[in-house]
């Protein structure tokens, strides 16, 4: 039986991530906690496995690639982090508590910027309302060129 690493520190970050695992069910393995400190790091926003991986292996973490599927897998199912479609059809994750925002997507570059423009999120509100829904979800990506 293959032994599971746990994280125990008095790190304030690393406490509220613990207690952030323990209270969505998990268990705050290494991996575990290694994958969720890289999502909270400013750049680390709109991530894929395969960067992960191999931002790990650059930085000397023996964390494999099936690891990193597995614990984005985990860290999504328990409402952590989730799942966001944006361009080329690579699953990239993020955070799930940063609240309602869309995306704009440099087609040439590939960089992603997170607006949260209250305004038009109103006004979608308001548009799918007049239609007699609501909004349990926003995915919202608009693809910009520089000009």
């Amino acid at each position: 039986m293959k032994a599971t690493r746990t994280q125990t520190n008095t790190n304030p970050q690393t406490s509220s991530m613990e207690q952030q695992l323990r209270n969505a069910g998990l268990k705050p393995t290494l991996p575990r906690m290694d994958i969720l400190r890289a999502f909270r790091a400013d750049d680390r926003a709109h991530v894929t496995a395969a960067e992960l991986y191999l931002e790990f292996q650059r930085s000397g973490n023996a964390i494999g690639i099936a690891t990193v599927y597995r614990v984005l897998a985990d860290l999504e199912s328990h409402g952590i982090i989730k799942r966001v479609q944006i361009g080329n059809g690579k699953a990239r994750f993020e955070l799930a508590n940063t609240g309602r925002h869309f995306h704009i997507v440099d087609v040439n570059g590939g960089e992603i910027v997170e607006l949260a423009d209250q305004v038009l999120l109103a006004r979608l509100d308001e548009l799918v309302a007049q239609e007699g829904y609501r909004i349990v979800d926003l995915q919202l990506n608009v693809y910009v060129q520089p000009v």
